[in-house]
C-alpha cells in the first residue's frame, strides 16, 4: 500500500474504503477539509460523500487489476459499436 501520510488521492484513483467490502474509484477530491467522494467500481453504483483521506486506502499499480468493461451498445440500427 502507498503512504496514505504523502499520498493525495486524485480522480479516477483505486481505492479501498475501510468497512467497504468493494474497491472504489474517486470521483471529486476536496483538499480544503481533506475529503473524498467514492464511488464502487463494479456491481450496483454506490456514492459515498466526504470520505475521509484516512478512510482510504490507495492501490499501487501492482495490486489493480482490470475491471469488467461495460457490454457493447447497440445503436439504432442493431450494429455494435
Amino acid at each position: 500500500m502507498a503512504n496514505p501520510y504523502k499520498y493525495v488521492p486524485k480522480i479516477n484513483d483505486s481505492v479501498l474504503v475501510k468497512g467497504k467490502p468493494n474497491r472504489h474509484v474517486v470521483v471529486i477530491v476536496r483538499s480544503g477539509n481533506k475529503t473524498a467522494d467514492v464511488r464502487t467500481e463494479a456491481g450496483p453504483v454506490i456514492l459515498y460523500y466526504d470520505v475521509p483521506w484516512s478512510k482510504l486506502s490507495y492501490l499501487d499499480a501492482n495490486q489493480k487489476t482490470p475491471v469488467a468493461s461495460t457490454p457493447k451498445q447497440r445503436n439504432f440500427a442493431g450494429d455494435m459499436r
